[in-house]
């Protein structure tokens, strides 16, 4: 059995949740995108991580995405002697250039360059955040800090210096590195870390674009200059993602979750998926329940309107990676069963709308004044299917194509559950054959009422042209 949800489950893949077993069990449980970051692993193990995940949805669901994080320019810690090394406020910690193997005394930076930048005074944030270091005296290669609150790094973990922008340094190459490495694995959804604008967007589509490769686009908004930029970055890309550990320091902790909110808002009103990310579950990395602070989290955010919610350390290197996914469609589940659909519908519509826009919310008020069962939606591009998400129907949403890759990305769009379904048929015997394509997989019963939404002429892109009500015989 596999389990379907409104709000999407993208799961980190790491030593956790690289094996077939877990694999299997966390798509069952609901998972709806694997995530690969491209910052931890080798590219060896990546390709051979990407080809099980394809295998894996022939078997179990052919609408698994993979979504490829691209790290960009961030200042992690170097390697250690052990997997976690604990640090007690009031102990000094020296940061170094040299490439050691790192210890509760002394630890390596990927990006020697920075001490420079440096300053004392100066406060570092480790783990998203989670330690802070304050900088007592700054050397050549080498800047001493004083721990302030007591915590756990890992090898690869960031490091958070507000203000700091990596521009300065030769960073570009190997990002456009990362990213034809990415578009050779084929992936459904390619994010982008640590943009600062709509032309790094442009950048990364000029890539894609020599590679000949159409990947969906996610910007992740990390930064202050991204925030800045937010309305620009919506439009340029094709989705966002509140990657909450670096925006809460690189901007203000205490102005997150208002950001959060309004990031979300912005998003839904362009029709944009947004992704929320960074400790959703983060005590289910060490014990196999939530707290309540996580479930609540977890219900306003989808209440606000986010389209997926992101399992990062908690899949990746946790103790209970499966447990995690399940924790997350449970809560998910209920929220959903509860969630405003009315009053979302009508205020997620704007005063100057496409066709494409207008017909969605047509076929979204229409289902829910007639209580149908069901929104289905032939598509050859997934286009219609994701403006009807927008108004967030309380009826299912089925987006059914003969399109692989549309399948796939169709995965990312809250309420959407995708189907392969052969569309080379005339637009007179569409009814009938999506009725009976429905029952065969007890989707639908008879006297169930349908709204079947598209484009007539079938396959014309960008018209969306059709509403009909249809009831199952």
């Amino acid at each position: 059995m596999r389990y379907w949800n409104r709000t999407k489950i993208i799961a980190t893949i790491g030593p956790s949740s690289s094996s077939t077993e877990i694999l299997e069990r966390m798509v069952s449980q609901g998972m709806d995108i694997a995530r690969i970051n491209l910052s931890h692993g080798k590219e060896k193990e990546q390709i051979a991580m990407v080809k099980e995940l394809r295998n894996i949805a022939k078997r179990i669901n052919p609408s698994l995405g993979i979504l490829i994080d691209i790290p960009g320019p961030k200042i992690r810690l170097g390697p250690l002697e052990k997997k976690v090394i604990s640090l007690k406020k009031g102990n000094l910690l020296t940061l170094t250039s040299e490439e050691v193997l790192g210890n509760e005394e002394r630890v390596g930076l990927n990006y020697p360059q920075v001490i420079k930048k440096i300053r004392k005074g100066d406060f570092l944030y480790l783990n998203d955040g989670l330690i802070k270091l304050r900088v007592l005296k700054v050397k050549d290669k080498e800047v001493n800090c004083i721990v302030e609150n007591s915590g756990e790094i890992m090898p690869g973990k960031g490091v958070n210096i507000p203000g700091l922008s990596l521009r300065d340094y030769s960073i570009e190459k190997e990002t456009e590195k990362k990213i034809i490495f990415a578009c050779d694995l084929e992936p459904d959804f390619l994010a982008l870390s640590f943009v600062n604008n709509r032309e790094d967007l442009i950048k990364v589509r000029k890539i894609l674009k020599k590679k000949n490769k159409d990947i969906f686009l996610i910007a992740k908004i990390e930064r202050g200059s991204a925030v800045k930029n937010l309305d620009s970055l919506i439009e340029e890309s094709d989705g966002i993602m509140v990657a909450r550990g670096d925006l809460g320091v690189e901007t203000s902790l205490e102005k997150l979750p208002l950001l959060q909110k309004e990031i979300i808002e912005k998003c839904n009103l362009k029709g944009k998926p947004v992704i929320v990310a960074t400790q959703i579950l983060s005590s289910m990395v060490s014990n196999p329940i939530p707290t309540r602070a996580e479930v609540t989290d977890i219900a306003n955010a989808i209440l606000d309107g986010a389209d997926s919610l992101m399992l990062s350390e908690e899949t990746a290197v946790g103790k209970y990676p499966v447990e995690a996914v399940s924790t997350l469609r449970k809560v998910s589940f209920i929220t959903e069963k509860n969630f405003p659909y009315r009053k979302y519908l009508t205020q997620r519509i704007e005063k100057d709308i496409s066709i494409l826009e207008a017909v969605s919310y047509s076929a979204v008020w229409t289902a829910y004044r007639l209580k149908v069962k069901a929104v289905v939606i032939p598509t050859f591009t997934g286009e219609t299917a994701r403006w009807v998400s927008k108004f967030r129907p309380k009826a299912t949403i089925f987006a059914l194509t003969s399109e692989r890759k549309i399948l796939r990305r169709l995965s990312i769009f809250w309420g959407v559950y995708p189907l392969y379904f052969p569309l080379r048929i005339s637009i007179e015997k569409l009814p009938e054959k999506i009725e009976t394509f429905l029952k065969e997989r007890k989707f639908l019963r008879r006297k169930d009422r349908i709204i079947i939404t598209g484009s007539n002429p079938m396959g014309k892109e960008g018209l969306t042209n059709l509403i009909q009500v249809h009831e199952v015989s």
